[in-house]
């Protein structure tokens, strides 16, 4: 079961569903939140010596803080209601779909965190100790409100539990799970802004930082790289039929085959050796040829767009009441065609790069690898200081320090979960320690005011 479930999800391919097992909402946070305040409020008064007033326990303490969570999260699921009507319902409008009605709760295909936070929240119920006891006739209001917190307090730590229990029982689907939510709403958020014609909204796709985000030698992970490293790590079952990852290592770049075409990506696969140089050439300029072609149609579109932005434009421009029903229909036309001819000059500065790497490489191969620039263009490498580079590098670095906190305190219960969690573990290590040694090179070559020479 999935309780709250958001009813614009699945309803169109810029809001897909949130995969099983994971919770849709935010109704188990207050009992996380809680769970810890309440406990850590009561230790404390233990400690202290400090007796809980009117009848009070931990318990009741944990339930006073989940009921003032629970408060603030209503106000937050009202405000993301509020939201809704404003981001998404006129995209389901506009194209046709019907706007689904809310419901409280909707059948799963199998048990997810829902269920287990309902579990544990009755066995917390069931298994408090004063269940059956009757409050006293004559009892204070604090005294009875405390009684009652109480039993909501055991009710919020056994779905706690629950949820914890689940999530390192079932590590592995809850991980799965997880990997393909953040493909999807990477495609998804490239649909929304497609579709509307401006940038998502923060609050419907929010930012998911994954291991693999820290796997790779970069603090700025585009869509392209992104999708790369998913591709990597989940397998073609986290894809839609009409998008299928290529296997690492079988090209120079990573590369998805997107509706039978291929899509380069921004990201240059280390794993691919041909297997001898004549094949390696080849397959580089079969790839330098298909960038080509597809950046002389991009810049076509670009230039086509821009020309019917000016046209628009000048039209907006002489309209003299902007907020009239015509004005504010050509005010949406430009947003449209803007955010569309900026994401054409974004997919081109992306294949620019593609073509200058690709070059790079084809010179790589020529010379078996014994290649370098001959002279920079822009800088004077003997007093340049790479004060940004080590800037992003010490980003980099706190960012694997964080996460190697953060595996390293799962919970696993199974050995294939505990395999798991080691590999990721040791790719995350070899980058912070990779990362360690860059920033110290980087530390010593600003110190000494120059980046120092190629070879």
């Amino acid at each position: 079961m999935r309780i709250l479930p958001k009813p614009w999800e699945g309803s169109h391919p810029a809001f897909p569903k949130t995969p099983e097992p994971l919770a849709v909402s935010g109704i188990w946070t207050p009992t996380l939140v809680g769970s810890m305040f309440g406990i850590f409020m009561g230790v404390t008064r233990r400690l202290l010596r400090a007796p809980f007033p009117n009848g009070g326990n931990t318990l009741s303490s944990v339930g006073s803080w989940t009921a003032l969570a629970s408060a603030l999260v209503a106000v937050l699921e009202v405000r993301q209601n509020q939201l809704a009507k404003q981001d998404v319902y006129p995209l389901l409008e506009s194209e046709g779909v019907k706007i689904p009605r809310r419901k409280f709760f909707e059948k799963s295909s199998e048990m997810t965190k829902d269920d287990a936070g309902l579990i544990g929240a009755a066995v917390g119920l069931l298994l408090y100790p004063t269940l059956r006891r009757p409050l006293p006739a004559n009892s204070s209001f604090a005294y009875t409100f405390n009684r009652v917190m109480g039993r909501f307090g055991a009710a919020s730590l056994g779905a706690t539990s629950a949820f914890f229990l689940f999530t390192a029982v079932r590590f592995s689907a809850c991980d799965a799970a997880m990997r393909k939510h953040i493909a999807q709403n990477a495609i998804a958020k490239r649909i929304y802004e497609e579709r509307t014609g401006r940038k998502a909204p923060d609050w419907l796709y929010q930012r998911l930082l994954e291991p693999e985000d820290v796997g790779q030698a970069g603090v700025e992970i585009p869509l392209g790289a992104h999708l790369a490293m998913v591709a990597a790590n989940a397998g073609d079952e986290m894809f839609p039929a009409s998008i299928s990852p290529q296997p690492v290592g079988s090209n120079p770049h990573h590369v998805m085959i997107v509706n039978g075409k291929p899509h380069y990506l921004n990201t240059r696969d280390y794993l691919w050796r041909p297997a001898n140089s004549d094949e390696g050439l080849r397959l580089l300029h079969e790839q330098l040829n298909e960038l080509n072609g597809k950046r002389s149609s991009l810049v076509q579109t670009a230039e086509f767009l821009w020309i019917e932005i000016a046209k628009r434009e000048r039209l907006y421009m002489k309209e003299n009441e902007p907020d009239s029903a015509s004005g504010r229909q050509l005010r949406k036309t430009l947003e449209l065609l803007s955010s569309m001819h900026s994401n054409t000059w974004t997919e081109i500065s992306e294949i620019d790069w593609l073509i200058a790497d690709t070059k790079k490489i084809i010179l790589q191969v020529q010379k078996a690898g014994d290649w370098t620039p001959d002279k920079p263009l822009n800088i004077d490498l003997k007093t340049y200081k790479p004060e940004k580079v080590l800037e992003l590098v010490r980003q980099h670095k706190e960012k694997t320090a964080q996460m190697l906190s953060h595996i390293d305190s799962l919970i696993v219960t199974s050995e294939n979960d505990q395999v798991k969690r080691e590999e990721n573990l040791k790719e995350i290590r070899e980058n912070d320690i990779a990362t360690g040694e860059l920033l110290r090179e980087l530390e010593e070559r600003v110190h000494n005011s120059g980046a120092g020479d190629i070879d």
